[in-house]
């Protein structure tokens, strides 16, 4: 189903018969009005544009033998509005036929609907070059190399424009893992401080200007939440991952390391902030399909009150045996 104010999409599908050389496509509409047929050479798939600092076409687009077969089209956008507007309330068809001449070589059909609501808000994203660590970083969380970290975008785009909006940029750490409140009023940020620190995150009112302060930051380092169980060490049990702000942005859901998890493996990344290899398990791969794999081989999940400014373990998700992680918020935000 696609929205109403969507720009063209691409049609993609595979030919492997030789024989084929050129392609019909045909759309019916459900109304039986608007009969649409075309003839296209069926274009190759294409890259993207690249970055030229992230690095060159040579090294990035590399076809596989799937790729290679496939095909595109994209109709144009006035054949695009009929198709949306005769597809709201049954589906349209789409039939995609290779042919050579007069005979028929393939054919494949699909089906779509065109929704009666509208998006109506732009959507926000990250985009992240492709890009591979040097082999002698190993064990680094990071999507990139620490010098790229500035080639990351934040963009914004509405999806009946064919561009995006840069908003932010040339960023001098990590600031990527987000959410926001489901009211559109709060960011929550995971940021990243000095020796791979991630113990900092930051709460901002949404606006069209944002500046994020120190006043908007908290370390979740200075929390305890047992007097008892204090530490000279408080980072080994406290950072924050994959945090979650409730949905009218007062309450915060984060999973840090439960109380007395150690510091044993430092000796194998000194650089990292203390108890982060005892927290998560990373690995890179020198691949740029699949780069990095990281996950917590420890964590209690604990929710924080911004209202009051105190972090508590959530009943039920405080056992240490277990690895709590990766939390969400019901749509009331009662749970």
């Amino acid at each position: 189903m696609f929205p109403p104010e969507i720009t063209p999409p691409l049609f993609q599908w595979h030919e492997e018969s030789p024989a084929a050389k050129s392609w019909i496509i045909e759309i019916s509409c459900p109304d039986g009005t608007n009969r649409i047929r075309v003839e296209t050479p069926g274009e190759p798939m294409r890259y993207g544009e690249i970055d030229p600092r992230a690095g060159t076409a040579e090294e990035f687009a590399r076809f596989t033998p799937d790729h290679a077969t496939i095909r595109t089209w994209r109709p144009d956008r006035a054949t695009w509005e009929i198709i949306k507007k005769h597809s709201v309330k049954a589906p349209a068809e789409v039939t995609i036929s290779g042919i050579d001449g007069s005979s028929v070589f393939s054919s494949g059909t699909v089906h779509f609907l065109t929704s009666a609501d509208p998006v109506g808000a732009p959507i926000f994203y990250r985009d992240v070059p492709l890009m591979l660590s040097p082999p002698s970083e190993k064990g680094a969380i990071h999507p990139l190399p620490p010098f790229a970290i500035p080639l990351i975008k934040w963009r914004v785009r509405n999806i009946g424009d064919t561009q995006s909006r840069v908003v932010m940029e040339n960023l001098p750490t990590c600031a990527n893992c987000h959410s926001f409140s489901s009211d559109g009023k709060t960011l929550g940020l995971d940021v990243d401080g000095p020796k791979n620190d991630k113990g900092l995150y930051a709460l901002a009112p949404v606006s069209k200007n944002m500046i994020i302060r120190n006043q908007d930051v908290i370390r979740w380092s200075s929390f305890q939440a047992d007097p008892a169980l204090a530490t000279s060490e408080p980072a080994v049990k406290r950072f924050g991952f994959m945090s979650q702000v409730s949905p009218n942005g007062r309450y915060v859901v984060t999973s840090i390391g439960p109380p007395a998890v150690g510091n044993t493996h430092q000796d194998k990344n000194p650089d990292f902030a203390p108890g982060l290899s005892d927290r998560l398990f990373s690995t890179t791969y020198m691949h740029v399909d699949f780069t990095q794999v990281f996950y917590p081989t420890r964590g209690i999940l604990v929710w924080y009150d911004r209202q009051i400014g105190k972090l508590r373990p959530l009943p039920g998700a405080d056992d240490p045996r277990f690895v709590q992680t990766s939390a969400f918020w019901s749509p009331d935000g009662s749970t």
